[in-house]
This record gives structure tokens, sequence and C-alpha cells, in this order.
């Protein structure tokens, strides 16, 4: 009977399973990933796929032989950077990280505005993440030989082969031809192989319960989104998913190339484009609100959501960290309010909250009328971001009203409102980035040796 071994490498938990040919999940292991935050040595990931995979093979017993091929998927737009030995260089940057910002006019620069690639870049692209290496750590630049992500160093240690997928690394192979201007050769970009095709076999000598499984075919694999919907069967034109784990993605598979302003178009194969990305919604952002107002991290969230129920909900539009900001926006921040003085016991109580998107933060181009309520036209609106110390370009407040909220844009919003009492107001650095100046254009790493892996 042939078995698969699959792995999901998340931000949250690392899950392997042994898979039947009929579907079904025989036996499963889950850890703690380790990944969620904004730096992770990536051999961190590799000794917890050894202890998981320990795990699974001392609870499946015999059953552990009967493996005939690996598989593993994982969380994207993660960074890894491997000098000549096949070893990282350094921390692999996560997904959330945003650290690249203060460099992005001169990013754009690298690319023609006209080029199709141009409008994805971000803090999040790696591009981003390599201009920021070659600037603040120019000698890890100069040995750096591949840059792949999390399942791919995974691939690399089981068998060897330093390789890329076209779906996890769509936006690397996109804008690959900006590499030069950066100081890097191409040669960073490591063999593409789809989804689907053996990798390589697993090595011999390798420990524990993987000594098991030499010469067992090791196949690519796309990021966990591109996997997850292929479990669910929605890899077909005409369907959408929605995703939802530390971070809710949403998305629709098509054969027609679309784009939308604050998503992602990738090349799904076969024929295929995926139009989607995260939204706000995901089990992170009450982990993320109760980090906001200090008040620790998931065992304090446990204790909120068993005490009692709030009954007047708080409404907020919560900017969260990395990727989940509006449009990729991590300059974005917002604000609380409710309509009443929150309780005596000064506690934030867990609410049925409702967010209202902002196509983007607040300010002079706060968003198009088509794409707000009614509501959010008007003057009161736009003005958020200018009241209670806050810049324009910083951010607005979901503000409950009365009787003045269904005003139009062209009338005084402010009429017939209450004024509601403030929580807070939020003020988020854009970026993390560190050095000590701007890096002098061009952007360009020192001479390296052109060796590649």
């Amino acid at each position: 009977m042939s078995i698969v071994l699959a792995c999901d490498l998340g931000s949250t938990n690392l899950r392997v399973a042994l898979v039947g040919p009929d579907g079904q999940v025989r036996h499963a292991v889950t850890i703690a990933a380790g990944g969620d935050a904004d730096e992770v040595d990536a051999r961190l990931w590799r000794e917890g796929f050894i202890a998981a995979v320990d795990r699974l093979a001392a609870a499946a017993g015999g059953e552990f032989d009967a493996v005939a091929a690996l598989a593993i998927s994982s969380l994207t737009r993660t960074q890894v950077f491997l000098g000549a030995d096949q070893e990282p260089l350094r921390p692999a940057i996560t997904w959330r990280d945003t650290r690249a910002q203060k460099w992005m006019e001169r990013i754009r620069s690298l690319l023609p505005a006209a080029h199709p690639e141009a409008a994805q870049l971000t803090a999040f692209h790696p591009l981003a993440r390599l201009a920021w290496l070659a600037c603040e750590e120019p000698e890890t630049a100069r040995q750096l030989h591949a840059v792949i992500e999390p399942k791919d160093y995974l691939n690399l240690w089981l068998t060897g082969e330093c390789t890329i997928d076209p779906v996890g690394s769509a936006r690397l192979l996109a804008g690959q031809e900006a590499l030069e201007g950066l100081g890097y050769d191409d040669r960073i970009v490591s063999r593409v192989v789809e989804p689907g095709t053996a990798v390589g076999g697993v090595r011999a000598g390798l420990p524990n319960a993987f000594g098991r499984l030499a010469g067992r075919p090791v196949f690519a694999m796309g990021n966990d989104t591109w996997a997850s919907v292929v479990g669910l069967g929605a890899l077909r034109d005409g369907y959408a998913y929605n995703l939802s784990g530390t971070t809710e993605v949403l998305g629709v598979v098509s054969k027609t190339r679309a784009a939308a302003e604050g998503l992602l178009t990738v090349d799904w194969r076969g024929g295929l484009t995926q139009l989607g990305g995260p939204s706000q919604t995901g089990a992170d952002s009450l982990t993320w609100l109760m980090s906001l107002i200090g008040e620790g991290g998931t065992e304090a969230l446990e204790a909120v959501l068993a005490g009692p129920r709030d009954p007047q909900p708080l409404l907020f539009l919560p900017y969260l960290s990395g990727e989940r900001t509006p449009h990729w926006g991590p300059g974005a921040t917002g604000g609380f309010r409710r309509p009443q003085p929150p309780p005596r016991s000064g506690r934030l109580r867990p609410c049925r909250a409702r967010g209202h998107r902002l196509p983007q933060p607040a300010g002079p181009r706060a968003g198009r009328d088509g794409d707000r309520t009614e509501g959010q036209r008007g003057p009161l609106w736009r003005r958020r971001g200018g009241e209670h110390g806050l810049g324009t370009d910083q951010g607005g407040y979901l503000r409950p009203s009365r009787g003045g909220g269904r005003k139009s844009g062209t009338g005084d919003s402010r009429s017939g409102h209450r004024r509601p009492d403030r929580i807070g107001a939020v003020q988020k650095p854009g970026g993390r980035a560190g050095g000590s100046g701007p890096c002098a254009p061009p952007l360009r790493a020192a001479p390296r040796s052109r060796g590649a892996l």
C-alpha cells in the first residue's frame, strides 16, 4: 500500500501526516512551528520537522515503512538566504516583516512603471527584502548563493537539491530582471520545478526516522494556499476559495487573468490564474488585538474569551501587522472607538466585531467613492485622520453614529452624530528597517563570486 508523508509548515504549527491512497489521514502529529515572528532561524524549522516525523514514525509503527513519497507545503512570502554551503546566512525574513518599507521609493525605481511586476512591489516583495539585505547587510549579500522559501529549504535538506517552484516563488521570478540593479547575479534564482514534479530522492544517512526513507522521492509543492486549494478541489476555472487560519486568505481561480488593487495575481499553472490575498479577519487578528492593548498573548486571549460578553459590541478597524494591512501598506494605522464609555473594569471585552474595509489608508486619497459605504464619503470620515493628533496619512477611525450616519458626501456628515467616547488611538511605525542611513543609489551589493548551488 502506498502512503505519502505530507508536511504543512505554517506560521503557528508544523503538521506531518501519513496519507493513504484513499486520501484518509492515517496518522498525524502537530507541533509548534515557531515561525510567528519577523525573523526565524530556518534551522529551527528543520529541527522541528525531524522531531515531528520521529513522533509520527513512533505512532505509525511498521506502517511508516510503507511511505512511498514525501510532499511539503509551507508558509510563503518568506525568504531563506543560503550561502555556498547550502546553510542559512542569517534568519529567514517572514511574511509579516516590514523592514524594507523605507526603501520602497528606490525599490520601485528598479522596474519601469509599465513593467507587469511594478504594481506588485511592496515591502513584502522578495526584491524589497533583497534590497534591504544589499543595503543593510552587504557582507551577507556578497555571500548569497540562493534565496528560497521554507518548504524549499526542507526539500534541500532531504534531497540535496536546491529548487523553487513557480507558484511560491512567482514574485521573485517575475522581478528577476531587477536583480542586477541590486548587485546580485541571477544565479541566486534556483532551478524551477513544477508542483507535482519530483525534486529528488531522500538522501541516505539522514538522522532518526528519515534513515528509513532513503531513496523515496520528494515532490515539489506550491505554497500553503495553493496546496489547500488543491485539497479543496477548487483548483479549477470559475471556483473561489476561503481559507481561514492564522491568516484568512480569499481568492478566485480563473482561466482569465485579472488584477485588482491590493490583491495578488499569480499564475497557478495549468492555464489558471489566482486573484486573491489575505484579509484582516484571520485568527491572528485576536492575538494581535490582545498584544496591542497589553493583555498578553494566547493565554490572556483564552481567559478573556471565557469571560462575560459585552452587550454593546466594539466596532473596530484593525490595521494589523505585516501583510494583512490594507493594500500591503505597513505604514497604515488605526484607532478604536465605541459609542459609550468602556466598562468600569477597563478590560476590553470580547465581542462580535464588524470590520469596515478601507480601500486605502484614510486621508487625501481615502479611496474611491464606489468602494465605500454612503456614510464613508462625507467630510467626517475624511477628517478622522487629522483629529486627535493623527496626520491625514496615518489612518482613520470608524465612528458609530446616530441620525446622520447615512448622509451623503455632499452634506455635513457630523449633523445628528453623537460624539463617541474615545477608547484609544494606535500609531504603528511604518517599518522596522535597521541601518544608519539610506543606501546610496544605485542599490548595489559589493561584487561577489558568481558560484551557484
